[in-house]
């Protein structure tokens, strides 16, 4: 489904070892950090989640509210790449992965930015209901 020139084969990360996984990668961190703005300022404690199980270090509420958001972010990249507004020259590959160049970071950001809008909403939303939810059955916040 993807151009051959990617070199993709399977997803795979730290470090990502293809454009494909390097973009999914980017894109699921960059989603993370805006679910844990969402959660910050709703006063919520994004470090403990429903989902996911606390671990040292890891925001699990962000990550339980980003998992809906994982296909169309798939999806997103995969059609930036199908129509080619992103390309595999985009990418430098060393021994230490797979990264975006500075002209493809120009390519990446504005797109993301493009289809962020929505995403982020979303994020809003749920982390709101989260909070309505918890005010309705009597949890301290």
């Amino acid at each position: 489904m993807l151009p051959p020139e990617l070199g993709f084969t399977a997803r795979n990360r730290r470090p990502p070892r293809d454009p494909f996984n390097s973009c999914l990668s980017l894109g699921y961190t960059l989603i993370h950090a805006d679910a844990c703005a969402a959660v910050w300022g709703l006063g919520l404690d994004p470090m403990l989640g429903f989902l996911h199980q606390p671990l040292h270090g890891r925001e699990s509420l962000a990550c339980d509210l980003i998992e809906p958001l994982r296909p169309r972010i798939d999806r997103a990249m995969h059609e930036a790449f199908a129509n080619r507004r992103l390309r595999a020259d985009h990418f430098s590959n060393s021994a230490q992965g797979c990264y975006l160049t500075k002209t493809g970071r120009g390519h990446f950001y504005p797109l993301w930015e493009s289809l962020a809008g929505p995403w982020r909403r979303y994020l809003r939303r749920s982390a709101l209901a989260v909070v309505r939810e918890l005010e309705q059955s009597g949890a301290e916040q």
